[in-house]
């Protein structure tokens, strides 16, 4: 399965880390794509462990609270444990390359 990744605009990154959550789409920015099996197999492969960069073509941190991954049917925003689904297939969020 392929999973795109949303990671929040650095305008919006502290604001939601402490306080509500950052808008999805309007306040993220994709940065790349993960090929899992999973939601979680996802996470894991996103936490920079097993290299320097889980996106070698763009170099970014490891997957977080507050990120967001998306495919054809649906979006969930990493959670403290766990993930939360964000609205339902007939939402407008854009996953396309």
């Amino acid at each position: 399965m392929r999973f795109r990744v949303w990671m929040p605009q650095a305008t919006y990154q502290r604001a939601g880390f402490f306080g509500d959550p950052v808008p999805f789409p309007h306040g993220y920015d994709a940065v790349g794509v993960i090929e899992a099996a999973h939601l979680e197999a996802a996470y894991r492969a996103g936490q920079n462990l097993d290299g320097p960069c889980w996106n070698p073509e763009r170099p970014t941190r490891s997957l977080s609270v507050g990120d967001v991954l998306t495919t054809e049917d649906g979006a969930w925003r990493v959670a403290i444990a766990g993930f939360t689904a964000l609205g339902d297939s007939a939402d407008p969020i854009t996953v396309a390359d």
